[in-house]
């Protein structure tokens, strides 16, 4: 909820409140089924949703198309509430970009499907990425400490409003680090999704006709290859100068994608993780229990976004009183 309330505030310029309703029926949990049945057509043998006369009926049965209906009108809500003339969030931006178009825009649907990609994107992403963060550091004490200690430093410069986007990654060399080999193993986006391709295109050899349905997941074979790191995760990785820098990834690691379509939260994403890993760091020491002899091995699973195949338990132990705060 911790990102949802962010990307509210950010990206949709308004309080979405969820973190004072968590228990509600409301976009959350909606989106969340979404994204599932969203995920487990992604893997179907063949678009049944699609075929002419029973796939809307099919759709209705099972639920995806009220679901989806219901998540839409939500966003037409959230649309109608924003403030083009401001100019303060992304939506905002985008509406009003729209307004001024001389053509007369994007019609309200592909407003609505922008809006809903925005907030996938800005929230359940970044949430998959802190949860494999606090797993990893709850894992090693001696990373956690070291994390930890850089935490420290980093809230006092935020306390004392001594603290801009650049200086807050650059004071954080460690937890990048932490973040990026988070993304190299266990990015939330490690697929593309190639549908209604006006014109055939070619990739790696393979020929997609127009509007033929394809799914590719490059990102995890090609992170995991020796030149990229392996398949072991190293939160020190991508330290260089001695531990102050974080040095580029290799090109064929693209958590955000790359080029003319590159995620534009990526620094949000990456500011927004270190925020609260940091936060829960200087409050709290994290434990985790190994549970595989009962639970089977921990590992990413496709679930829309990749997603630990179980829960993650870690224990959070309070550090210093409220006062103290």
């Amino acid at each position: 909820y911790w990102t949802i309330h962010v990307i509210g505030l950010v990206g949709f310029g308004q309080d979405l409140r969820t973190m004072e309703s968590q228990e509600q029926e409301g976009l959350a949990s909606s989106m969340h089924r979404l994204m599932a049945m969203t995920g487990q057509r992604a893997l179907a043998p063949i678009p049944y949703w699609t075929i002419p006369g029973i796939g809307p009926l099919l759709s209705r049965l099972e639920g995806y198309a009220p679901l989806k209906a219901g998540v839409e009108q939500e966003m037409r809500r959230i649309l109608a509430n924003t403030k083009p003339e401001s100019g303060h969030s992304i939506v905002d931006k985008m509406v009003a970009a729209n307004h001024r178009d001389n053509q007369g825009g994007l019609p309200t649907e592909r407003l609505v499907g922008n809006a809903i990609t925005l907030y996938i994107a800005g929230t359940d992403t970044t949430a998959t990425a802190i949860t494999w963060m606090l797993y990893f550091l709850a894992s090693d004490a001696q990373l956690q400490a070291d994390a930890r200690a850089e935490a420290l430093l980093l809230e006092s410069a935020l306390a004392a409003d001594e603290a801009s986007f650049t200086t807050v990654l650059d004071a954080a060399p460690l937890l990048r680090s932490c973040f990026w080999e988070t993304l190299r193993l266990h990015g939330a986006a490690g697929f593309i999704f190639l549908e209604n391709n006006a014109e055939a295109i070619e990739v790696s050899g393979k020929r997609i006709e127009p509007g033929e349905y394809t799914l590719v997941i490059p990102s995890r074979w090609l992170s995991t290859r020796e030149e990229c790191g392996g398949r072991e995760w190293d939160g020190r990785r991508w330290l260089t100068d001695g531990g102050k820098a974080v040095k580029p990834m290799p090109e064929k690691v693209m958590p955000f994608g790359s080029g003319a379509r590159i995620c534009p939260g990526r620094d949000l994403s990456e500011m927004e993780a270190v925020i609260a890993i940091a936060g829960l760091l200087c409050d709290f020491n994290l434990d985790y229990k190994d549970h595989a002899n009962t639970a089977g091995p921990l590992r990413g699973i496709f679930n829309f976004t990749m997603k630990p195949n179980r829960p993650i338990h870690v224990a959070f132990h309070p550090r210093r009183s409220a006062r103290a705060k």
